[in-house]
């Protein structure tokens, strides 16, 4: 893809995604069914954008949309940067059920209530993995948008040390592995400036924490 139309998908890319929280919002707060059925229809406009970036239908990113109900508001995951002792990172393929399916990226989830980002994050390693892992340090808090998710989220990164455990297929991400910065396969655009940001820190000594201006 040229730079023009990457420029041009990512801009279609955004204005699905904020189309859809704005009705979406509204549709919580709607008094009466004309704006209720105005609302939905500006949903399924942009479900038919971000099915035009994508391989899934509009009515599948409806109905996940209509899964989430309420204020419409960015969500807060946890991400994990795991290194191997050859310098190789830990990147996971989800399952076939979701639409992020062909590409690659590293083990990520939501927070929960009750616990802090580092549990959250060896929680998640350890559900996706059955990697036992310590939070060393932040790597940085990444804005994460786009028609592949849910909605806009942003992500608390870490860079994390394996303590005990053997990488295991699970449910979630039924395929995994270690890889190289040269040999990095397609990765899911939102985890790219995490997966650069951890090699930094992890070869080149970068010690700072990224966040998005």
């Amino acid at each position: 893809m040229d730079s023009n139309r990457q420029v041009g998908a990512e801009r279609l890319a955004g204005w699905a995604d904020r189309l859809q929280a704005m009705a979406r919002t509204g549709l919580f707060y709607a008094g009466n069914d004309y704006d209720r059925e105005r609302y939905q229809q500006i949903i399924g406009i942009a479900a038919e954008m971000a099915c035009l970036l994508t391989d899934r239908p509009a009515l599948e990113f409806q109905a996940r949309w209509a899964d989430d109900p309420g204020y419409v508001t960015p969500r807060v995951g946890v991400g994990a940067a795991i290194f191997d002792e050859h310098d190789r990172i830990l990147l996971l393929k989800r399952s076939e059920s979701t639409p992020e399916r062909p590409l690659w990226g590293i083990p990520v989830g939501w927070s929960e209530v009750g616990e802090t980002p580092a549990q959250g994050i060896e929680r998640e390693v350890l559900e996706e993995t059955s990697l036992v892992v310590r939070v060393d340090r932040l790597l940085g808090v990444h804005d994460c948008r786009g028609p592949l998710m849910l909605h806009h989220a942003y992500s608390i990164t870490f860079l994390c040390s394996v303590l005990s455990g053997v990488l295991t297929p699970t449910a979630e991400a039924p395929v995994g592995g270690y890889f190289g910065r040269d040999e990095l396969p397609k990765l899911l655009p939102h985890h790219v400036p995490m997966v650069a940001d951890a090699f930094a820190a992890h070869l080149d000594g970068w010690t700072g924490t990224a966040f998005d201006r």
